[in-house]
């Protein structure tokens, strides 16, 4: 009884850190992305479509770095957190970047 109870323990630990990374390296970026791109005056539509295809890509090597080597980990990790990187480094009046919002996203 006391190894199933510690098994069960340990997959729901399990299941929990990996519901924690997945969430840091998926919903946290592209949020934050979305959020950063509007307070600063940016389309935010423009930004969650960059960062869902950076995720796109991240996720792929992923796969990739799982299936043959890890060394494609950390360019996976770092592509999940480029937009908001971009978008920290960007100023309210670089609208060219940026772009600008439309009158529905206002």
């Amino acid at each position: 009884m006391g190894s199933l109870l510690l098994s069960v323990l340990v997959i729901a630990l399990l299941a929990l850190v990996v519901g924690v990374l997945a969430a840091a390296f998926t919903a946290w970026p592209f949020v934050l992305a979305v959020d950063m791109a509007e307070r600063r005056g940016f389309s935010p539509t423009r930004w969650g479509g960059v960062q869902l295809v950076l995720l796109g890509l991240g996720a792929l090597l992923a796969v990739l770095a799982l299936r043959h080597t890890g060394f494609l980990l950390l360019p996976a990790a770092v592509l999940c957190w480029v937009t908001p990187l971009v978008l920290s480094l960007l100023k309210e009046d670089e609208v060219g970047v940026g772009g600008q919002q439309g009158a529905h996203e206002s």
